[in-house]
């Protein structure tokens, strides 16, 4: 059967289709295909501006020894998403997710009367005060509302630190986290031979409040540890555990009834044994004078939270943002 513009077989004489490269009769080699011939030139070119698709390199091409020499593939034009805008257009998803647990804070700390956010707070100020028991060489044991520890001892401390360590190693923190992270051992060594750890052992409950608003603060902007929509949940522990902290601390240095209250009331049964009436007892000094000192650390600490996040993910910020509603845009453009 002849086929226009096919190619004869030098061995058999059939005629074969105009790109075979081997005979369909004897399986003879027929060698290179013609070229295909040009475009006449009084074609229409390309409209300008149009994706030109470039041919692919030979090393992205894995079939390129079983195609025609003058056979390319072609590389499909990709279009690259569009910039996120700038703050007068959108506003980054992180941030979304870190105010929308202000309501919720605020919720649980006014209209609930502080009793939702206390019961979230008690379990975090006696693992603050467990954790940094442990760190001290303390073994320590945390309860609902009371935390016993035991003897100080060496083996405690490595245990301790030994897991931080290994945490650490599994977290994989960004360089400029390093350092800052080698140094706490040393100076937990060191305050666990001075008589101020006990200082540190009291303080380490509400300071344990504000190092888990800083965590949830953090876990708020990386995202959950398991789902997406699990952000405003940990934004919302952070601001409430923060705004619990400050208001207690405010109403300790400026209301004389709460801080009568403070030194009488007590679950351990016994005037003057809360955190801040033993701290000052120890300084030898007023309440509200310690309980400035726990102000300013409540203050400091929780934004920690931003700025871990911050050093090792600010290139991610405006990967997801938000449009803002367009009479907010317009408000908002210069």
């Amino acid at each position: 059967m002849t086929r226009a513009g096919g190619r004869p077989c030098g061995g058999c004489g059939y005629v074969n289709d105009a790109e075979a490269l081997v005979c369909s009769l004897c399986r003879a080699m027929l060698g290179p295909p013609r070229r295909r011939p040009d475009p006449p030139a009084d074609a229409d070119p390309a409209p300008i501006g149009a994706p030109v698709a470039a041919p692919l390199a030979p090393e992205e091409d894995d079939d390129a020894r079983f195609r025609p020499p003058d056979h390319h593939l072609r590389k499909v034009p990709v279009e690259e998403p569009p910039a996120p805008g700038s703050w007068s257009t959108h506003v980054p998803l992180p941030v979304v997710h870190l105010a929308a647990g202000v309501p919720g804070a605020l919720a649980l700390n006014l209209l609930c009367c502080g009793l939702l956010g206390w019961g979230m707070g008690a379990p975090a100020h006696e693992f603050g005060h467990a954790i940094f028991g442990w760190l001290l060489g303390f073994p320590s044991i945390p309860l609902p509302v009371v935390t016993f520890h035991g003897q100080q001892s060496v083996v405690a401390f490595v245990l301790a630190w030994a897991a931080v360590g290994t945490l650490v190693v599994r977290a994989r923190p960004p360089l400029s986290l390093l350092a800052p992270l080698a140094a706490l051992p040393l100076v937990f060594g060191v305050l666990a031979l001075l008589p101020v750890k006990e200082v540190v052992f009291l303080w380490a409950g509400h300071g344990g409040e504000v190092l888990f608003a800083a965590l949830f603060f953090y876990l708020a902007l990386r995202g959950g540890l398991d789902k997406p929509y699990e952000r405003p949940i940990y934004a919302t522990l952070a601001w409430s555990s923060w705004f619990n902290n400050v208001n207690m601390f405010r109403k300790l240095i400026t209301d004389p009834a709460f801080q009568y209250v403070y030194h009488v009331q007590s679950f351990l049964m016994a005037d003057g044994t809360n955190d801040y009436s033993r701290i000052a007892a120890y300084f030898d000094t007023t309440v509200p004078r310690a309980a400035t000192v726990g102000l300013v650390t409540s203050l400091l600490i929780p934004p920690l939270g931003v700025l871990v996040w911050w050093l090792g993910h600010r290139h991610e910020l405006w990967r997801d943002a938000v449009p803002l509603p367009g009479w907010l845009r317009r408000r908002a453009a210069p």
